[in-house]
């Protein structure tokens, strides 16, 4: 008996970084409000400083969710390149789930030492930085899980 392709199209990789970016951005979001309650910055801290890096000076539920919605927008598009990029790897197992979180280690390296820099943003300096690293690698674990359990969906060609 012939085994049956399980080649992807590019759509379940757009598909299901989106959804994987998005359950790793809430794995993150979730690690920062606990740490930044303990730290007593308060449990929406992190998403009204994101929001903050748009709307300079301004404060508010309306900023909050802007940054909450920043997060997840950039999460999920986070989500789609490591689909692409982990596809052209081809590896699955720990394999996957190491270079997720080298993955997410170069976002925080990105967004810490440029974009945040260059916008301007109140984060870098106000959030605990090895809490901030941590959660950079939780959300690449996070996105390393998805081929580390479905490897069959990234080896094939």
């Amino acid at each position: 008996m012939r085994a049956q392709s399980q080649e992807r199209g590019a759509g379940y990789f757009v598909i299901g970084g989106i959804v994987a970016g998005l359950i790793a951005g809430m794995v993150m979001a979730m690690f920062m409000m606990i740490t930044t309650v303990i730290s007593g910055m308060g449990l929406l801290a992190v998403p009204e400083m994101i929001g903050q890096s748009v709307l300079k000076g301004q404060a508010g539920i309306v900023v909050t969710l802007i940054g909450l919605m920043g997060h997840m927008m950039n999460s999920a598009m986070f989500g789609v390149i490591w689909a692409f990029i982990w596809r052209a790897i081809a590896k699955g197992g720990g394999a996957a789930i190491v270079g997720g979180v080298i993955y997410g280690m170069a976002i925080w390296a990105m967004m810490t030492y440029a974009v945040l820099l260059i916008i301007g943003s109140p984060i870098p300096g106000a959030v605990p930085a090895v809490a901030w690293a941590i959660a950079h690698g939780m959300l690449g674990l996070v996105l390393g899980l998805w081929p580390a359990t479905q490897p069959q969906a990234f080896t094939t060609r």
